[in-house]
């Protein structure tokens, strides 16, 4: 790289003021506060009627304050939005706090003994109060959260009343985050010690870790605040702007506010996790031919130019600027990027990865040395220097063009820069058709150790903070044959957060050394596991002979790397009281974090080896010869997909498929004789054990796998994994309550009104009162269930915690030719007029396609052929062995809606409301789309057998009986709800239950 030329004289209208930043949105004149501050303690009650409500009554709560607020205060409320999602605050400046660091300023503000238990304590929030030798009455629930924890700590010291407003609030966070230093912060954090109580402090700190866990997420809250709001964040990622142009309800967003603009950060397109297998990658993109990309290890950047000066951020709007250069003179790429742009480009905003180029090994290096890379001010030409991939284009000399189909932004980009080899190119693609070709394309990945792949539909435009179908990450562990596994031996362990709080979380695992001579355990760590186990699995983990580590100690059985924490547990395991776990990863890796100088890419367990001992753990030779052969070891039959459905071996259950040992629990009655029960979930009050002992007490059995007919499932709730699959299975889901009902009475109840999310006041109906059933707790030795021939699934599927920066796109310079066009027979190429020559291109006459010409579905791979006698054969079998995705963005697919709309009513023969309200028929039709959207479908024929939902209207209730009985099926009722159950199981991502929403 040459050395930067001078910088060129500065414009006198810059778009920056003098610190770098982008112009800030003033706020307009009319929308200011007349009233004085609210008190915090407002705010507060807010989080707790939040976090204790269902969602429906969470929409409510916050429409009230945002009314009572705009009736008392004024029609500002960007002060109180600021502390309701601080995640989404990009003004405040970061804190560069968290718990470890609070717990120390908080040790300080106390003027605790650095000594004492509760300084012990905070420092040690993971931990569970007993592994500290203290009382685990009150604290246990804390553990793992550490605004508890610290509330536990500072309850009894601290007696102050909170006097602080939301203002106050405001302007302490401000100065916490203009100075990191220490003591600056720890006079702050005495201030709001000494004006907050102790219960209103476990909110603030939990604003300053941005995670107040009220069970609410930022787009309920937008949504709330405006209809437009989540839109106007999206293509502003500001805060100020969704508060200060929708400042009252009435108000609309033009075309204007909802569009990307030029030097303001916006929400970008992320990548979603396909589901199973190669071949689903194929079916979600139509089956026709898609676009292939390289999935890098580097960080999201967006690049926005205007002449000669640039603005660059991350996808979480962060303004990195000043490391990469706001003009030509300035900066670590800027200036050897300008003059690659076209002549004809005024202004452009391109969507990319930045990675780190090393000139002196030729390889990128890890995105974590992006910034040293970027600050190194040297004129060493073998210096290592950022190197920016761009994917995508979003705007074109004032032209937004991101909702195009992707195939025409391809070719609009191509003709946007020169590539500037290691420092600003092209993503590397290519195109693929089959789930052969995306596999060929992986492995060469894997040879040139990249990382994965992003597939991508060329037809579909580009979503502001959209997780789409149409961009799909695809990683070489999702495919069997392509991972590393390995049986490793769990040497200790870390505490866990949040959910996994209060025990160990993340697994710290070794293989034998076998180069120790002798018949005693000697182990090397190599590798941290903390995805692939269920919770069941955590619980059963947690019951094991755990030991305290102390910093620094050796342990005899095992040695740790000499650098670095990574290995380092907060407590260990002996070989004779641990266990073996297979583990699944992207490849074997250097590493000088572990003892064993490799490690595993992207780790996830698959299984626990129950019936292995230590012995049985791989060995540094075989580690090695993986490695250096380069061999991939297969899955064993305990975890590979086609040989689990074989149930000819001893297998393991997690202790949540596992049934109730009633071995010797005597049978009372007859009452459930000759039924079969399958109990998804119990109550608090009546859990699964308990009920399928009531139901062997009856003389009934239970199983746990939905195999047969004539089931009885029962669970307390729906719309998650296992309740979904017997929905789709036909089954009516009954509430538990049914068989405490049918034990009070000796007798078998209807179950028409015990369907849950159906069942209404039941008690009343039967005369029934609140009386204990009796339960017996002895367990015996044996278990008297079905046994299923599995072994665990995925359960925690959905749990990746890598570092991921949802794109981490395309790279690859040895390959073909990116400017090779001959793709996409069939489509009209771009006119030349647009993207040929932009020296004289005319961007306003750009048209942009709506889609391609129709692609031949017969061109993909095909299956195995089967015999009919072998299709109708593998018809037959139940796959109950297989897991039930459950696709968070489509969560109504297997749901069939009617909507009890005026229109339908008069077709299908019901009664007629007598006048008919616009804003019921605008209701109704408001829903079409986002049922269709998240999967469901509509039909206007009452009668149609496949309903599973009736919606109506809560202000015209006058056809519930006549649809309730029209739409019976022998026993089978379906679901009235009212439209809040679409809205609200949108918002949390999973169907709600259906009884809070009955009309």
């Amino acid at each position: 790289m040459s050395v930067p030329p001078s910088p060129p004289a500065s414009p006198k209208a810059s778009v920056y003021p003098e610190n770098n930043q982008p112009v800030q949105f003033e706020r307009p004149p009319h929308v200011f506060n007349r009233g004085p501050s609210p008190p915090f303690t407002l705010l507060t009650a807010l989080f707790k009627d939040l976090l204790k409500a269902k969602p429906p009554k969470r929409r409510e709560a916050l429409a009230r304050w945002f009314h009572k607020w705009r009736t008392d205060v004024g029609n500002d409320l960007y002060p109180a939005m600021r502390l309701l999602v601080p995640q989404c605050d990009k003004d405040r400046a970061v804190y560069g706090l968290k718990e470890q660091a609070l717990a120390k300023i908080y040790v300080a503000v106390l003027e605790l003994d650095p000594k004492s238990k509760t300084a012990e304590r905070l420092r040690n929030w993971k931990k569970p109060p007993k592994e500290l030798g203290q009382d685990n009455t009150a604290t246990g629930s804390a553990t793992g959260d550490f605004p508890w924890v610290l509330y536990d700590c500072i309850k009894t010291r601290v007696t102050a009343e909170t006097t602080l407003t939301i203002d106050d609030v405001n302007t302490l966070l401000d100065s916490l985050s203009a100075n990191t230093r220490v003591q600056a912060q720890a006079a702050v954090m005495s201030q709001i010690a000494e004006r907050c109580s102790a219960e209103d402090q476990i909110w603030i700190v939990r604003i300053i870790l941005k995670d107040l866990k009220i069970s609410t997420k930022e787009n309920t809250v937008f949504s709330v605040f405006h209809p437009s709001a989540f839109e106007i964040y999206n293509s502003t990622s500001d805060l100020k702007q969704v508060c200060w142009k929708l400042y009252d309800l009435h108000c609309t967003a033009n075309d204007e506010d909802t569009e990307i603009q030029l030097f303001q950060p916006f929400q970008p397109m992320l990548c979603k996790r396909p589901r199973r297998e190669l071949q689903d990658v194929v079916k979600l993109m139509g089956r026709k031919e898609f676009i292939i990309e390289e999935k890098l290890d580097g960080e999201r950047i967006q690049l926005h130019k205007r002449g000669k000066e640039y603005y660059y951020c991350s996808r979480k709007g962060k303004d990195y600027t000043y490391l990469y250069g706001q003009h030509v003179g300035t900066g670590s790429l800027t200036p050897f990027i300008d003059a690659a742009f076209s002549a004809g480009v005024d202004n452009v905003i391109l969507d990319g990865e930045m990675l780190v180029w090393d000139p002196f090994t030729e390889h990128y290096l890890p995105f974590g040395w992006l910034k040293p890379a970027a600050l190194d001010k040297s004129n060493d030409p073998t210096k290592m220097h950022p190197c920016f991939k761009v994917f995508d284009i979003l705007m074109l000399n004032d032209r937004r063009i991101y909702r195009w189909p992707l195939h025409k932004r391809k070719e609009a980009l191509r003709k946007v820069f020169t590539p500037v080899t290691n420092v600003f190119e092209y993503a590397y693609e290519t195109r693929g058709r089959t789930a052969k070709e995306v596999k060929a394309a992986l492995e060469r990945i894997m040879d040139d150790r990249g990382e994965g792949l992003v597939v991508k539909n060329p037809d579909k435009p580009y979503v502001l903070a959209g997780r789409e179908d149409a961009w799909l990450k695809v990683k070489p562990e999702y495919v069997d044959e392509m991972a590393e596994t390995v049986d490793v031996l769990v040497v200790g362990a870390n505490y866990g957060t949040g959910k996994r709080g209060g025990g160990v979380s993340t697994l710290i695992c070794a293989v034998r050394d076998d180069t120790m001579s002798g018949n005693d355990p000697h182990f090397l760590s190599f590798v941290r596991i903390g995805t692939g186990l269920s919770m069941s699995d955590f619980e059963e983990i947690r019951q094991k002979n755990w030991r305290d580590y102390t910093p620094g100690e050796e342990l005899d059985f095992v040695k740790l790397s000499d650098r670095g924490n990574e290995d380092k547990p907060d407590v260990y395991i002996r070989p004779e009281d641990s266990f073996i776990i297979t583990v699944k990863a992207a490849e074997i890796v250097v590493s000088e974090k572990y003892a064993m100088d490799w490690t595993m890419r992207f780790p996830r367990c698959r299984t626990i080896r129950r019936d292995a001992t230590w012995q049985e753990a791989m060995t540094a030779r075989e580690i090695n010869d993986m490695r250096t052969g380069g061999r991939k070891r297969e899955l064993s039959p305990e975890v590979s997909r086609n040989k689990r459905r074989k149930g000819n071996q001893q297998l393991a259950l997690p202790a949540s498929s596992m049934g109730t040992n009633v071995k010797k629990l005597e049978i009372k009655n007859d009452l459930f004789y000759g039924l079969r029960f399958v109990i998804l979930e119990g109550t608090e009050k009546h859990d699964k054990s308990t009920l399928e002992k009531l139901v062997h007490e009856g003389g009934g059995k239970f199983q746990q796998l939905l195999k047969g007919e004539d089931l009885i499932v029962i669970s307390s709730r729906l719309g998650f994994p296992k309740a979904n699959a017997a929905v789709k299975k036909g089954f009516d889901i009954l509430t538990p309550k049914y068989i405490i009902d049918c034990v009070n009475r000796q007798t078998l109840l209807l179950k028409e009104n015990y369907l849950t999310g159906e069942q209404g006041d039941v008690d009343a109906d039967l005369g029934l009162g609140e009386e204990e059933v009796e339960v017996k707790d002895d367990q015996g030795e044996g278990d008297e269930f079905e046994e299923p021939s599995h072994v665990k699934n995925d359960e925690d599927e959905d749990s990746e915690t890598e570092a991921d920066s949802d794109y981490q796109e395309p790279e690859d310079a040895d390959v073909d030719d990116p400017d090779d066009d001959n793709d996409y027979p069939g489509r009209p190429p771009l006119d030349e007029t647009i993207v040929g020559g932009l020296r004289t291109m005319q961007v306003d006459n750009i048209k942009p396609t709506q889609t391609g010409d129709a692609e031949s579905e017969t061109d993909e791979e095909p299956d195995d052929e089967l015999t009919p006698k072998e299709a109708k054969a593998t018809e037959d079998v139940p796959m109950a062995e297989e897991p039930v995705e459950y696709d968070a963005d489509k969560i109504f697919s297997h749901l069939v809606f009617y909507l009890d709309t005026p229109a339908n009513a008069e077709k299908n023969d019901f009664t007629a409301p007598a006048e008919v309200k616009s804003s019921i028929l605008a209701k109704f039709e408001s829903l079409r789309p986002l049922i269709a959207e998240y999967g469901g479908k509509i039909t206007d024929d009452v009668h149609d057998k496949s309903i599973t939902h009736i919606i109506v209207d809560k202000r015209d209730k006058t056809r519930t009986t006549e649809l309730r009985n029209a739409t019976k099926t022998g026993n089978k009722y379906r679901q009235q709800v009212t439209a809040d159950f679409i809205t609200d199981s949108i918002d949390d991502g999973a169907l709600v239950s259906e009884s809070v929403y009955r009309p």
